[in-house]
């Protein structure tokens, strides 16, 4: 006979392992089992189904629905009979049909009924499914059901209920997953099965931040206690961050369930985990008064948190098991927004075993409650404890706190939170807490405790029972201990200490380390370093700590296994939008990782609105990804492509990126050109945010210094860069790039970090139709006060420096144009100054000098000590003297002999103590990196605000060796140039690598970036002890391709020479210069563009002034053109008729040169000789090789005028880029 269970929310088969009062019965039935296939399902061969039947007392083994004669089953619109014995069933409650492994290449079996009927009593028990079973991924392998008709043939006490399950997704980052989730409900009566989560009330699911509800049909499962959760994506980032669970009975309960999570489901993430196991926090209680008013029943009322609740309460604890003793004494301590309770001890008698329990306290005036702690002295048995329900009968308040499942969790303490209609539930967290001792005396228990204090609220006072040592507290040990609580918010202080009051029973704390849970992302450092001890520092048992260190940690466990190397070759997944966009376009993407980028791939633009498009792209070994870029192209008005999600999964490791772009790619007549970039979204890293860059080129005020062609522009930073962008429309010029004109642009892009240099090219080829830049300035934004300035100063153009159409430009430095001082302000010449070091670069007993040039004179030499030897920036005080304003500071390094050093400062920063004049001096990478000398000094201009800074030269030094029999013992030979505007500081001429230098008859050349020193005058030479030398002169250079060239001669030995003994001694020289001439090589000739010849044809476009019109006659003369060169002239060319030429607007025509003059000077423009007196009014002209495309042009704006047998000739300059230029007389 079967004994009577007694009612437990508990589950059936955990409260028969819990007693022994169940007792089992042996009894065996046959059944006949029925299963209807629908028509519509997938034929498959030899299919592999399980079932698994549960009875009122127990379930039945899984079996597989399979035929003695193995004859087909489960075939499309057939019903099969199986026959089973089933053990100890009795009445059938549901039944759960689950797929077998390896049905992946079954397409989906549509199950439509299942029947079974007991052959000993005939009842019949009917499942009518209706679902499809699919083993494909995203399908459902198994499915449970409730039986609709009993034994006795009528409708059964078990009918299938619907539960609302809602789902948020976590708000932080790479939250999202597209991967498909799952879900099992847990239950007094069992539970709901594997249900995949397919159809969401959003469009979208799981989407960061956003809340799914899906709708799950089961057996009343009752007194839900945990769910579990997991999702079937396979890759770092391909999980989701669960914030919590909610459930609820019906779109209309009266009740919902909340199973908070807080963690990742990713294999990459935390535990790496993709499923998780969540608890029961508690139930929320909702309130609907025209729904009490319907059922005629009272609910808990909603307590308005102004409400100051006081008095009397009654408790009433249920237990789990009624026959079981738990824990009888225990503490309660009410939190509420007002107060902390006073602890409430409770004392129950063994003996009275119960169902629940009543008792009263008075908790005192508290105001809102916001939850309770149970507290206990030991933990040898369970809790015992399913709820308790706290009500305050005169204000018909009442809170219900679940304690099970959590109270097997074996605590000493558990956090019971109240949970209210309408507000974010509360989370449990575990807080990781690490206590170091410095110094203890007594080897005897200290009894200490702990209040940690967040911006949410105070976890109360908690002894520290367990820690991980059997030992607590001992002499330079550091214990750790676990302390559920619910989450405080970020932590503000911690208050600890401990009841021993004898002197030396005490604590010498140094430190508190906390983490919230073994992954939160922070940990914060309580310091104290004092004595807890009532005779030692001041005296005190109990401190009050705030947090001193504050910083990021790891949130991954380590991989056991050695970590796949990062492949290049990836999936990548294009869903495009509904609208439709221009077919005829061109695309191409752009990948950034942590080691470098790729070059723009073309992908096939297919444009089907709505289709989804896969592509196997290989971005090779750029490292760890972090942004994409895509780039269309087209001619055509208002091309566009529309992408709605992007997804990408490396091939090798897994990896998953998923991306939602904001703005679409849409190019026009104006900008043919579109970009779209998007960042890597990872799990927890903060991406890259959209930035607007605001920049400003500026191009020369020279002649010729502006383009017509087209010009890029790429931003370089710390974080990749933004591509090649088409600068097309000026926000300040219709015309962009003329000469001495401003023009602004925006460009669109992810941050790039610490800006570090620009890349300028433009399109125009042949000589003279290059572009002067003089800078480029960048903003963030437009209330960015924060100039970032690039220096150019340069000719991009095939006839001159290094015949380049691109260059690239490092950054100077930043100034904040908000701060603007009085520039006659008096200073007392005492700067405080910063130093900002790399740590690599530095060492201890490194000497570093630092001197300033003012406009009065140069400071004294200041030598640096301790300069790096901590990470931390070096802070000085710095006294200049009365040296006028600071134009420039150099910084040099003494040790000259090193040859492996590396230049190690990355910032200085000066201001001015008495005018707070601020200088930021950006010393972390040189503006011309192609030089290949060594660099022990560097220099640089002050930059303010509304002030154009000194340009930073690269003077070229050659150094011509006389041809004499002696070779030198290679001395150290120091130079320092001497200008107009100061002095380059004495610099060693030295090279990288083992280039020989000074050898007889060698010709040596050296690079010294300085600030501008204005026209070169003198030059200093230094000789260290060392063998003998024959200098026979230096010619100096601006730069490598200037046209001038300053001399320097001295044809004499330096050091010992016919017998003389001055080996050691220093030989300082100092050389006035001999000579100004010309450079010898401007504009060099390459292999694949040779020297400009005029021979050839050209293409010569007029526009002819409206003036013209009143006054202008051609008559029957005709124009002619005579080219002036270094090796002579060219005889008159026609134009041809006036007709052709002279006619308002622009005409073009073609002539052809059949002589080359050299370096092309002047044209000479004039008539054909008339018996009248031709004129024409020329506004601009303009030639054109076709051939080598060099150009040039003139704007005249005046009259040619002619008389009869006087041609009336005119000349005009002929101006080349970077040459002397002629004036017109």
């Amino acid at each position: 006979m079967e004994s009577q269970r007694p009612h437990s929310p508990f589950p059936a088969h955990l409260m028969r392992n819990a007693t022994d009062t169940i007792e089992l019965c042996g009894e065996a039935d046959e059944f006949n089992v029925y299963v209807k296939t629908a028509s519509d399902s997938f034929p498959v061969l030899n299919p592999v189904a399980y079932m698994t039947v549960y009875g009122e007392n127990s379930s039945s083994e899984e079996f597989q629905l399979i035929l003695d004669d193995n004859q087909p089953i489960l075939m499309p619109g057939t019903e099969d009979l199986f026959e089973v014995e089933l053990l100890d069933v009795h009445l059938v409650e549901k039944i759960r049909i689950r797929l077998g492994d390896g049905q992946e290449n079954w397409g989906g079996w549509h199950l439509e009924e299942v029947q079974l009927k007991n052959k000993g009593t005939g009842g019949a028990y009917r499942f009518p499914f209706n679902l499809w079973l699919s083993s494909t991924e995203g399908g459902n392998t198994e499915a449970t059901i409730n039986a609709v008709t009993s034994e006795t043939g009528v409708d059964g006490n078990l009918p299938g209920v619907r539960y609302q399950v809602a789902i948020t997704t976590g708000d932080r980052w790479g939250a999202e997953t597209d991967a498909d989730m799952y879900i099992t409900l847990y239950g007094a009566n069992g539970d709901s099965g594997q249900q995949w989560l397919k159809v969401s009330d959003n469009e979208e699911k799981f989407l960061r931040n956003q809340i799914d509800t899906f709708t799950i049909t089961c057996q009343p499962l009752e007194n839900l206690y945990k769910v579990v959760i997991g999702h079937n994506g396979i890759g770092h980032g391909a999980g989701v961050f669960i914030d919590k669970v909610i459930v609820s009975l019906g779109s209309f309960a009266l009740q919902e369930y909340i199973f908070p999570c807080g963690h990742w489901l990713d294999d990459g993430q935390e535990d790496r985990k993709t499923e998780r196991e969540l608890l029961l926090l508690g139930i929320c209680e909702i309130r609907d008064e025209e729904m009490e008013s319907e059922l005629e029943m009272p609910m808990s009322p909603v307590v308005d948190s102004d409400t100051q609740q006081a008095g009397e309460w009654m408790f009433t604890v249920k237990t789990l098991f009624p026959d079981k003793v738990g824990t009888r004494d225990f503490t309660i301590i009410a939190h509420g927004l007002s107060a902390v309770s006073t602890p409430v001890v409770i004392q129950l008698d063994p003996d009275d075993l119960g169902p629940e329990y009543e008792f009263k306290a008075d908790m005192g005036n508290l105001g809102d409650i916001q939850k309770i702690v149970l507290e206990r002295d030991s933990t040898d048995i369970d809790w015992n404890l399913h709820s308790i329900v706290m009500a305050d009968n005169g204000k018909r308040c009442e809170y219900k706190f679940i304690l099970y499942p959590r109270s097997d969790n074996g605590n000493h303490y558990l956090d019971l939170p109240v949970i209210r209609q309408l507000a974010d539930p509360p989370f449990l967290t575990t807080y990781i807490l690490e206590v170091n001792t410095l110094d203890r005396e007594c080897e005897d228990d200290l009894p200490m405790y702990i209040n940690l204090c967040g911006e949410v609220s105070e976890m109360g006072r908690r002894w520290l029972h367990r820690s991980d040592h059997e030992k607590k507290f001992i002499k330079g040990q550091v214990d750790r201990f676990e302390l559920e609580t619910v989450s405080l918010g970020p932590l503000r202080k911690c208050i600890v200490g401990h009841k021993n009051e004898n002197e030396g029973e005490g604590i010498q704390l140094g430190k508190i380390v906390l983490r919230e849970g073994p992954f939160g992302p922070y940990q914060v450092t309580f310091f104290c370093e004092q004595w807890l001890d009532i005779g030692r520092d001041d005296r005190l048992i109990e401190k009050e700590l705030k947090p001193t260190v504050e910083e990021m940690l790891t949130m991954v466990e380590p991989l056991v296994d050695e970590p796949k190397k990062v492949d290049g070759d990836w999936n990548i997944w294009l869903k495009l939008d509904e609208k439709q966009g221009c077919k005829d376009v061109r695309l191409f993407i752009t990948a950034y990782g942590a080691n470098g980028n790729t070059a723009d791939l073309p992908m096939n633009p297919l444009m089907l609105h709505g289709a989804t498009y896969q592509y196997l792209l290989s971005f090779g070994d750029i490292g760890d990804l972090f942004k994409l870029r895509f780039t269309l192209m087209s001619n055509n008005e208002d091309a566009a492509w529309f992408i709605n999600k992007i997804k990408l999964k490396n091939v090798t490791t897994q990896e998953e990126l998923l991306m939602y772009p904001v703005d679409s790619l849409k190019c026009t007549t104006l900008c043919p050109v579109s970009y779209l970039e998007m960042p890597s979204i990872k799990p927890d890293v903060i991406p890259l945010q959209a930035f607007e860059y605001i920049v400003q080129v500026f191009t020369g005020d020279i002649e010729s210094a502006g383009t017509s062609s087209n010009v890029w522009l790429m931003l370089h930073g710390e974080y990749g860069d933004t591509g090649m962008r088409l600068l097309k429309q000026s926000n300040t010029n219709i015309v962009p790039f003329r000469k001495g004109q401003v023009d602004e642009f925006f460009i669109n892009s992810l941050d790039l970090g610490k800006l570090d240099h620009v890349t300028l090219k433009h399109d125009g080829k042949g000589r003279g139709a290059g572009w002067y830049i003089q800078k480029v300035v960048v903003k963030y934004a437009l209330n960015d006060t924060v100039e970032r300035i690039f220096p150019v100063y340069r000719w991009l153009d095939e006839g001159i420096s290094d015949r380049k159409l691109e260059i690239k430009c490092p950054l100077l430095g930043d100034v904040d144009t908000s701060e603007i001082v009085d520039a006659m302000a008096d200073s007392d010449g005492v700067w405080q100054c910063t130093i900002v070091t790399d740590p690599k670069g530095c060492h201890i007993g490194d000497r570093w000098n630092i001197e300033a040039y003012g406009e009065q004179e140069i400071s004294s030499v200041i030598t640096l000590d301790h300069l790096g030897e901590t990470d931390l920036p070096t802070q000085c005080q710095l006294t200049f003297g009365n040296i006028g304003r600071i134009y420039k500071i150099r910084m040099t390094y003494e040790n000259e002999d090193d040859m492996h050093f590396k230049w190690p400062i990355r910032n200085v920063k000066l201001q001015d103590v008495s005018t707070m004049d601020l200088l930021n001096f950006d010393f972390s990478h040189s503006l011309h990196p192609d030089n290949n000398n060594m660099e022990f000094c560097r220099e640089l201009p002050a930059i303010r605000a509304g002030e154009e800074p000194r340009r930073v030269m690269n003077y070229w030094v050659c150094v011509h060796t006389g041809n004499h029999q002696e070779t030198p013992v290679d001395p150290n030979v120091y130079v320092t140039l001497c200008g107009a505007h100061g002095d380059t500081g004495q610099r060693l001429l030295c090279r990288i690598g083992h280039h020989v230098i000074f050898q007889r008859n060698q010709m040596d050349i050296f690079a010294i970036e300085a600030v501008d020193i204005g026209e070169i005058e003198v030059l200093k030479i230094r000789k260290n002890p060392g063998g003998p030398w024959h200098l026979k002169e230096i010619i100096l250079k601006e730069d490598q391709y200037s046209p001038i060239e300053y001399l320097f001669h001295l044809d004499d030995w330096l050091g010992g020479h016919d017998g003389e003994d001055r080996w050691a001694e220093v030989v300082d020289v100092e050389l006035h210069r001999t000579a100004i001439r010309p450079g010898d090589i401007a504009t060099p000739a390459t292999d694949d563009l040779k020297l400009f010849s005029t021979e050839g044809e050209w293409e010569v476009s007029t526009v002819t002034s409206p003036e013209h019109n009143v006054v202008g006659n051609m008559t029957d003369a005709q124009v002619l053109l005579v080219f002036v060169g270094d090796k002579g002239e060219t005889a008159p060319i026609s134009l041809g008729l006036h007709q052709a030429v002279v006619q308002l607007g622009e005409s073009q025509s073609k002539i052809f040169v059949n002589k080359d003059v050299g370096e092309l000077q002047k044209l000479r423009i004039g008539f054909t000789e008339s018996s009248t007196s031709p004129c024409w009014c020329l506004q601009s002209i303009k030639l054109q090789h076709l051939e080598n495309k060099a150009q040039f042009a003139y704007t005249l704006n005046g009259w040619l005028k002619g008389y009869p047998r006087n041609p009336g000739w005119r000349e005009i300059p002929v101006y080349w880029p970077g040459t002397i230029q002629h004036g017109v007389l």
